[in-house]
């Protein structure tokens, strides 16, 4: 037997894509794609049900009245990029010690290395350290720096460190080459990020407000989208710089709309090119290099 419930899951897709409809024609939909001919309050009642997970009922609407003037006054008078990850990881062998380091994406989502160095432990010191001469130097989710550098922390911390500048120095010529190859604006990732949400763009509606603002609305919910400010309410575009699902269900339905025009500069091949342009010099053998003379054992 179809109950409340079994009917309330059939038509709650109906309800958030079309809106309200009368049980009626819910009765009728439902006759027409599952062949069962439901009496009229079962049908009622399972519109309510649906119409209650949709926006709530009457008691919490009352209740949420403050909420929702706060959220009222927050949003509409008129935002993080950047991300850096750091890491710590043991050394091996006789000294010990931790190798800390920050890493941050290049556009491509490959790791890119800000800066590391070595320490006696990973304590509050050590990061206050090294975070004071991070921040000197370049006045961020990470492809694991352990992993990266796991097949070297056993070996002496110079030809750690020397593993560490090799492998660096090698990804970024890789990269480079890689990036020579690349036709167009954008680099490949998000190329393939914004084809596959395309796909899904028929689960949302779009309600404009303006040329550049509007309600999106999705199956569990909706979202405010600020194109001129690049700006979306799931706040994944601020955090991404990449447009969410959101705002590019709004960009596809402006004509003559350019998503590339909504994608940070930091996904763009030419910027993914400058990021890589600097060459890391090779190094002679150890016994060719210049001693200098510290005045004092380390």
């Amino acid at each position: 037997m179809a109950t409340q419930f079994w009917i309330c899951d059939r038509i709650i897709g109906w309800l958030r894509k079309e809106g309200d409809q009368s049980p009626i024609e819910l009765r009728r939909r439902l006759l027409q794609f599952h062949h069962l001919e439901l009496l009229y309050h079962r049908v009622w009642r399972g519109k309510e049900l649906a119409m209650s997970m949709i926006h709530g009922n009457w008691a919490d609407s009352f209740e949420r009245m403050e909420d929702f003037k706060e959220e009222l006054l927050r949003r509409n008078p008129a935002g993080c990029r950047p991300f850096i990850g750091l890491d710590g990881c043991h050394l091996k062998r006789k000294f010990r010690g931790v190798m800390m380091a920050a890493t941050s994406l290049d556009g491509n989502n490959g790791l890119f290395p800000v800066a590391f160095g070595i320490a006696e432990s990973e304590n509050s010191d050590s990061w206050i350290w090294f975070l004071e001469a991070l921040k000197e130097s370049i006045q961020t989710p990470e492809e694991s720096f352990n992993a990266w550098i796991s097949e070297a922390r056993h070996r002496p911390v110079l030809d750690l460190l020397d593993v560490v500048r090799q492998k660096i120095m090698m990804k970024m010529e890789a990269r480079r080459r890689m990036a020579a190859r690349w036709k167009g604006n954008l680099v490949p990732v998000v190329i393939k990020y914004v084809r596959d949400i395309s796909l899904k763009l028929g689960d949302y509606n779009v309600y404009r407000t303006s040329d550049y603002r509007a309600e999106v609305i999705e199956t569990n919910g909706r979202h405010e989208v600020i194109l001129n400010e690049q700006r979306c309410s799931c706040r994944l575009w601020e955090v991404s710089g990449i447009p969410c699902v959101h705002a590019v269900a709004f960009i596809c339905s402006m004509r003559g709309a350019n998503l590339e025009n909504f994608v940070s500069e930091y996904f763009t091949i030419a910027k993914y090119k400058t990021v890589y342009a600097l060459e890391i010099g090779p190094l002679p053998d150890k016994a060719q290099w210049i001693k200098v003379d510290l005045g004092y054992k380390i």
